[in-house]
C-alpha cells in the first residue's frame, strides 16, 4: 500500500489544481447570479411584449402626468417602466423626487439625450444636454453672468414694455368694438415677440414670419418621442420614420436665416464702431454671443456656426408660443466646444417662453373662475398703482398677493416640459408632445432611490404635477387657493421643497427664473390693471373649460376667449 501512495498522490495533485479553481469560479458564478437575482427594482404595471408599458399612457384617456399619477397610486411613488427599449423610473413623492435631485444628484446630473434630438442639435449638447463635470459648470456660467443675469433681464425692460404696449392696444381695440379677446393667442404673442427681439433683436415683418414659419415646421417634424426615441438602437426605426432627411432640410432652411441675421448684427456693430460719439446700444443675447467670441480664449471658443445654433436652438422653447400663434397670412384675434451655443438657449426658454405664456393663460382662467380672487387681485394692483397711468416694472415690487397668484397658478399646472410616449400608430402619426414631469435626468451608475435598485442608463422623470396636487402635502389639494402661501413657511420654487417643483431643483434647476418670472408678473398686472373680465354671455364660471392638454406644456384644451372692459384707459403713448 506504501507503494502505491505516490502514485495516489501524483494524480491528486492535477485533480486538485483542476478541481478548486473550478469550484471557485462556480461559486463565484452562483454568487453573482444570487447577487443579481436580489437586485429590487421599482414596481410597475403589467407589460407588453416589445412596446411594454406603452399602452397604460398612450392608450389611456387622460393626459400622460395624470395617467402616471393614477399608477403610482396604485404602484407606489416610485415606478420603473418600459417605453419600448427604454426603462423609465418615474418619481410622484417628494422623498424620492429629493432622492433623485439633492441626495443623489451628481448620479443623477446627466441627462438623456435622444436620437432625434441628436439629429436636431447636430453633436451639440449644450447646458441642457451636456454631460455632468467641468464643460458644464462652464457653460452654466457664462448663462448665470452672461445671458441670464440681473442685469441682462433688466436691460430687456424697453422690449417688455414695447411688445406689452401692443398688447395692452390689441385688447383695448377688442373691447371699444364689443369684440372678444383671444387671450391664448395674445399672451402667445406677447411671450414671443418679446423672447426674439430679446435674443436678435427686431425684425422686419417678413424676417419674423420666416422665423416663426421654421419653428413650426420644426414642431411638425418632431412634436414630441419618435420611433427611434423608442428604438434607439435600431437602424430600421430610424429609415422608417423618415425623420433624419426632415430634419436636415429644416436645419439648412434655419442656418441660412442665422446667417443672414448674423450678418446684419455684425454689420450694425461695424457701424456703430465707425461712427464718432454715437450714442451705446443696447446688446440683445446675439450682440453677447458675438461679443463673447472675440474675448473668450481657446479652452471653450465660440465660432459663427456655435452663434447659430444657440439662436436656433434657443428658438426651439418659444415654439410653444408660436405654435398657438396664427400661421402667416391668416387673421389673428391679436395683432464641449460646440455645447456653449446651445447652452443658452434651452434653459432661457424653459423659463420665459414656455412657462409664461402657458402660466398666464392658466392664470387668468383660475381668476376668471373664482371672482374673489380676481377682486382681491386686481384691488391690490389698483391700490398700489393708484395715480399712476400705467404699469411698470418698478412698480411691482408692491404686489404681493398677485405674486400668490402665480404660485398657485405653478402649483396647479407646473409648466416644465417632458417627451411624451407616442400614440399607438408609431409610423404613421407623429408622437405627441411630452407630459408636464420634469426636464429628464439619466441614472448614472446603477443607484439606490428609496430603497431600490435603478438600472444605469435608465430615464427618469419626476411628476411635478402629481406633487403639487397630493393631498398629503396640500390641503384642498385641488381647489385655486392662492392665500395658502401667505404664511411665512410656505413652500417656494427654489428647489429646496420638494413638494413644489415647477423649475425643477438641484444642479440642474433652471437659471432663468427670474427672466420668466418677469415676463409673468408685468403681463399679468397690466391685464388686471387696465381692464375688468367677463366671460361670455351665458357662461357661468363652473363652465369655464379646465381641461389640460399635454403638449410641451400643460396648456389648456380650450383656446382663452373672453370679454374686456376697460378700466384704466391706456396712456396716449401706449
Amino acid at each position: 500500500m506504501a507503494a502505491e501512495s505516490p502514485a495516489y498522490y501524483s494524480l491528486l495533485l492535477p485533480l486538485l489544481l483542476v478541481v478548486v479553481p473550478a469550484l471557485y469560479l462556480v461559486g463565484v458564478f452562483r454568487s453573482r447570479r444570487r447577487s443579481a437575482g436580489r437586485q429590487r427594482f421599482p414596481p410597475g404595471p403589467w407589460a407588453l411584449p416589445v412596446i411594454g408599458h406603452l399602452h397604460h399612457l398612450a392608450g389611456s384617456s387622460v393626459p400622460p402626468h395624470h395617467a402616471m399619477r393614477d399608477l403610482a397610486r396604485r404602484h407606489g411613488p416610485l415606478m420603473l417602466l418600459r417605453f419600448c427599449q427604454l426603462p423609465v423610473l418615474v418619481a410622484s413623492s417628494p422623498d424620492a423626487a429629493r432622492e433623485i435631485m439633492k441626495t443623489h444628484d451628481v448620479a443623477f446630473a446627466s441627462r438623456p439625450l435622444s436620437p432625434t434630438m441628436q439629429l436636431f442639435l447636430r453633436g451639440s449638447e449644450g447646458l441642457v444636454f451636456a454631460p455632468y463635470g467641468d464643460g458644464w459648470r462652464q457653460l452654466r456660467k457664462i448663462c448665470t453672468l452672461e445671458l441670464l443675469s440681473n442685469r441682462r433681464v433688466h436691460s430687456f425692460r424697453a422690449v417688455r414694455a414695447e411688445v406689452l404696449g401692443r398688447l395692452l392696444r390689441s385688447v383695448a381695440s377688442s373691447a371699444s368694438a364689443s369684440a372678444s379677446v383671444n387671450l391664448t393667442r395674445g399672451l402667445a404673442s406677447f411671450v414671443a415677440d418679446s423672447s426674439v427681439q430679446a435674443m436678435i433683436g427686431r425684425l422686419r415683418s417678413d424676417d419674423r414670419d420666416t422665423l416663426f414659419t421654421l419653428l413650426r415646421e420644426g414642431f411638425k417634424i418632431v412634436p414630441g418621442m419618435t420611433l427611434p426615441d423608442l428604438f434607439p438602437s435600431s437602424r430600421l426605426a430610424m429609415l422608417l420614420s423618415r425623420v433624419p432627411a426632415r430634419i436636415d432640410h429644416r436645419n439648412k432652411r434655419m442656418a441660412a436665416f442665422m446667417d443672414s441675421v448674423i450678418q446684419q448684427h455684425r454689420d450694425k456693430k461695424r457701424s456703430a464702431a465707425c461712427a464718432d460719439g454715437g450714442e451705446e446700444q443696447a446688446e440683445d443675447l446675439l450682440d453677447v454671443l458675438l461679443r463673447l467670441q472675440d474675448d473668450m480664449g481657446s479652452q471653450y471658443p465660440l465660432t459663427t456656426e456655435n452663434i447659430k445654433l444657440v439662436i436656433i436652438v434657443s428658438s426651439l422653447p418659444i415654439l410653444f408660443s408660436v405654435y398657438q400663434l396664427p400661421s402667416p397670412g391668416q387673421e389673428s384675434s391679436i395683432e464641449r466646444r460646440q455645447p456653449l451655443s446651445f447652452a443658452c438657449m434651452q434653459d432661457m426658454i424653459s423659463a420665459s417662453s414656455e412657462t409664461t405664456s402657458t402660466t398666464l393663460v392658466w392664470a387668468m382662467a383660475e381668476l376668471l373662475r373664482k371672482a374673489a380672487a380676481m377682486r382681491k387681485a386686481q384691488d391690490e394692483v389698483r391700490r398700489q398703482l393708484d395715480g399712476h397711468s400705467r404699469v411698470t416694472e418698478d412698480g411691482l415690487a408692491d404686489l404681493h398677493y398677485l405674486r400668490l397668484v402665480i404660485k398657485e397658478t405653478l402649483r396647479l399646472h407646473p409648466p416644465v416640459k417632458q417627451r411624451r410616449p407616442p400614440r399607438r400608430n408609431y409610423t404613421r402619426h407623429p408622437p405627441a408632445p411630452p407630459p408636464p414631469v420634469m426636464l429628464i435626468r439619466e441614472c448614472g451608475p446603477r443607484q439606490q432611490v428609496l430603497g431600490f435598485d435603478v438600472p444605469q442608463g435608465a430615464m427618469v422623470l419626476v411628476n411635478a404635477w402629481a406633487m403639487g396636487r397630493d393631498p398629503a402635502h396640500w390641503d384642498s389639494a385641488g381647489e385655486f387657493l392662492p392665500e395658502r402661501f401667505e404664511s411665512s413657511g410656505t413652500p417656494d420654487f427654489k428647489g429646496v421643497d420638494f413638494e413644489f417643483l415647477p423649475f425643477g431643483a438641484g444642479r440642474r434647476i433652471c437659471p432663468g427664473v427670474s427672466f420668466g418670472l418677469v415676463h409673468l408678473e408685468l403681463a399679468l398686472a397690466a391685464l388686471l390693471f387696465h381692464f375688468d373680465w367677463k366671460l361670455p354671455d351665458g357662461m357661468v364660471p363652473e363652465e369655464l373649460d379646465m381641461t389640460e392638454e399635454a403638449g410641451l406644456t400643460t396648456r389648456r384644451r380650450a383656446e382663452l376667449v373672453v370679454f374686456a372692459v376697460p378700466h384704466v384707459p391706456l396712456p396716449i403713448d401706449q
